[in-house]
């Protein structure tokens, strides 16, 4: 808990970040209130970073391998570890990687404001 409110203050002020990334499956109503479907570039973050709700539709930027992708926070991922989110397949196959390789992955993001 100590490390929270410094990586909350790092949200506020864009600083790059990076942490492990997973893929769901959408196809539902995200925790946001918004219809999310594999198409879309939708964000799901975990527990801690949820904070009621407080970046529903603010932007990420996420880059991996030379390649950055911009995707909307719509949903609040229960099953994430701390400091790990998950992503649309949208945004799995824009960096190439495969459908089946649901499993973590590492890459750096930031809140764009």
């Amino acid at each position: 808990m100590k490390f929270l409110p410094l990586w909350f203050a790092s949200l506020q002020v864009g600083l790059v970040l990076a942490g492990p990334w997973i893929q769901f499956d959408a196809g539902h109503i995200g925790a946001c209130g918004t219809y999310i479907s594999d198409n879309d570039f939708v964000i799901a973050v975990d527990k801690g970073a949820w904070v009621g709700g407080k970046y529903c539709g603010r932007n990420m930027s996420l880059e991996l391998g030379g390649t950055v992708v911009q995707g909307a926070v719509l949903d609040l991922c229960h099953d994430c570890p701390r400091y790990t989110f998950a992503v649309t397949p949208a945004i799995w196959a824009t960096f190439q990687l495969a459908p089946e390789d649901i499993e973590v992955t590492e890459g750096s993001w930031k809140y764009v404001f």
